[in-house]
């Protein structure tokens, strides 16, 4: 068994198992409204490459991760992205509307034009 100290333990434990490491064990005394733990122990199986765990706890940024957006606020991303869609459409539709404008003057230009 090994002992880390100052590590965020379930973002290690992922990081381990992402690497192909599997602890058997992993105890910390991390309180529950925190991520850092103190201390954390963990155990390997024997055939386990210390080596590569060592690299694996090296490498740890005991950062948390972010969290998932939560319902609300994927709802408003979504809102905004459908009114800026709106948006576009309109000044789509607006220019349209301009060009329709434009042909139907030169028609009425063309057309008083070739009467005179």
């Amino acid at each position: 068994m090994i002992l880390i100290q100052n590590i965020n333990p379930t973002k290690l434990h992922d990081e381990l198992i992402s690497a192909g490491v599997i602890p058997i064990f992993l105890e910390n005394d991390k309180k529950d409204d925190e991520f850092i733990a103190e201390n954390t122990w963990i155990a390997f199986s024997e055939d386990t490459d210390i080596d590569l765990v060592q690299q694996i706890i090296d490498a740890h940024d005991p950062t948390p991760k972010p969290e998932p957006p939560t319902e609300i606020e994927l709802l408003q991303q979504e809102n905004l992205e459908l009114k800026l869609a709106l948006a576009e459409l309109a000044g789509k539709s607006e220019d349209d509307k301009q060009d329709l404008q434009l042909a139907l003057a030169e028609l009425a230009e063309a057309f008083i034009g070739g009467a005179e």
